[in-house]
């Protein structure tokens, strides 16, 4: 290192989850934490630390500056740099209108980008550079739209700055739970598990809450408060409190569920001798979920399979088959009952002689049965048995603890849009549109509820006889028809 770039002094005191993050060496590293914690101000400040540690002729280290468009990036990024340079913690050059900017005198050289479109991806082709920094990945809210995994791929290709370490830092507020950011830090360590390369390690950092001494008690209080106050309960759990949580877009279809009572405490038992109802839905998320109905009335909800733009038998081979044989171990030893949405029935596209309905029956030797058609009666029914209490003190629908994507689309997963001015559009087609993947686990609970709970008997909870034994010759022998 020069002396000229050893007299460079930045008077600037990190926390300790902020200062583990600058030194790190490791070729991803994330910040994550809540709002205010210095995660912009410590992504500024790492490439400035990085730079001072590298000799003169190979600067000023180029940057790609990346978040979901400019106006959020001027918001964040750029207000922090503005900030710091009138504080006189770091001197600035801004160059071609404010997108590009050069800090300390020529030791780190950040190009700003804005991803409004995907289209702007291609900015980075084409593009060498010594570091990526991506701000805000993960949406928040309806507050931005975040930025695709394809912007870390397409960043990390760009690379290529000679004689400077090169790295990938991102730094956010926690993100929805299903987010790319959670998982590429464990398919990354699971590709090098299997072949070890140099320079590729990922590192994340998690800033505690209150780490920040300038974010008072006061303050956190009165952010939960007026998130509280709109309805935003999820926000708090992401932007106050630090934590990985499930974003709610618009309006929960099911107001009614709530982990705190429709989920069981400890794993559910698969009870012998009761029939296990399956509930499919089809399309290209073909979906099973598994349910069975108490001795005491409880609807237990023992697992679900979703599959991603593949079709039935595919599922059947690859999700349905594995899970019987784990959990059921001899899926011959049971009685199944399988309920579907009736458009099973119709030909597939892609043949015009077999349908959802044919695949059941071939594969599983299933007797399928076709659930109900109206969409009111299907939602209704839900609905009232999420309300209504069963024996023992528990609610009487029951979610098995591990059955994630089943609750993670009735905590809001299956939505109604909401407008910019808190306006619902409550139809299926919008439900349809706005919930995506999630609509296919919530329609197989809509169509089960109805065909086993009918809302006549839920109101009026007549005396049921037991429901006659399935006949041998339609019992499933096994997820194969064997």
């Amino acid at each position: 290192m020069t002396e000229k770039l050893e007299s460079q002094a930045v008077h600037f005191y990190p926390t300790a989850t902020v200062s583990r993050f600058i030194l790190s060496d490791a070729f991803l590293n994330l910040l994550m934490g809540p709002r205010g914690e210095g995660k912009t101000t410590g992504g500024l400040f790492k490439p400035i630390f990085m730079a001072q540690r590298l000799p003169e002729k190979v600067l000023p280290i180029r940057m790609a500056v990346v978040r979901d468009t400019w106006t959020n990036l001027d918001r964040s990024v750029l207000d922090t740099i503005r900030e710091c340079e009138a504080k006189d913690l770091v001197e600035v050059q801004w160059l071609k209108d404010g997108t590009q900017a050069i800090l300390e005198g020529g030791l780190v050289h950040l190009f700003f980008f804005g991803m409004e479109h995907s289209k702007d991806i291609n900015k980075l082709q084409g593009f060498g550079i010594g570091a990526l920094w991506i701000e805000e990945p993960a949406p928040a809210a309806d507050l931005s739209f975040g930025v695709s995994p394809e912007v870390l791929g397409v960043g990390v290709t760009s690379l290529r700055q000679q004689g400077v370490p090169h790295w990938v830092q991102i730094t956010m507020n926690p993100p929805d739970e299903d987010h790319w950011t959670l998982a590429v830090g464990d398919k990354v360590r699971e590709l090098l598990d299997e072949k070890p390369v140099k320079n590729a390690e990922c590192r994340f950092f998690n800033i505690p809450k209150g780490e920040n001494p300038y974010i008072t008690f006061e303050k956190r209080e009165r952010d939960q408060i007026y998130l509280l106050s709109i309805g935003r309960g999820d926000l708090v759990s992401r932007l106050v409190e630090g934590k990985v949580g499930q974003i709610i877009l618009g309006e929960q279809l099911m107001p009614e569920y709530g982990d705190d009572v429709h989920v069981a405490k400890k794993p559910l038992p698969i009870l012998r001798g009761v029939e296990i109802v399956r509930l499919w839905d089809f399309g290209l998320n073909p979906t099973c979920v598994w349910t069975q109905v108490s001795p005491l009335g409880h609807w237990h909800i023992l697992g679900c399979v979703r599959g991603d733009n593949i079709g039935l038998e595919q599922l059947i081979e690859s999700q349905v088959g594995p899970w019987e044989s784990f959990f059921l171990h001899d899926p011959t030893d049971w009685m199944f009952r399988d309920i579907i949405d009736p458009a099973g029935y119709q030909r597939e596209q892609s043949s015009s002689e077999r349908s959802a309905a044919t695949t059941l029956i071939d594969m599983l030797n299933a007797a399928p049965e076709a659930g109900a058609i109206e969409w009111a009666e299907r939602k209704d029914s839900l609905k009232a048995i999420l309300r209504r209490s069963g024996k023992g003190g528990t609610k009487m629908f029951l979610v098995d603890p591990d059955c994630k994507i089943i609750r993670r689309a009735l905590r809001g997963g299956a939505h109604y849009p909401k407008d910019a001015l808190g306006r619902v559009t409550p139809t299926l087609q919008s439900y349809k549109k706005a919930s995506g993947i999630h609509s296919h686990p919530m329609d197989c609970l809509m169509i089960g509820a109805a065909k086993l709970f009918p809302l006549p008997e839920l109101h009026h909870r007549p005396k049921k006889a037991a429901r006659k034994p399935v006949p041998a010759s339609r019992r499933a022998q096994g997820w194969m028809g064997v």
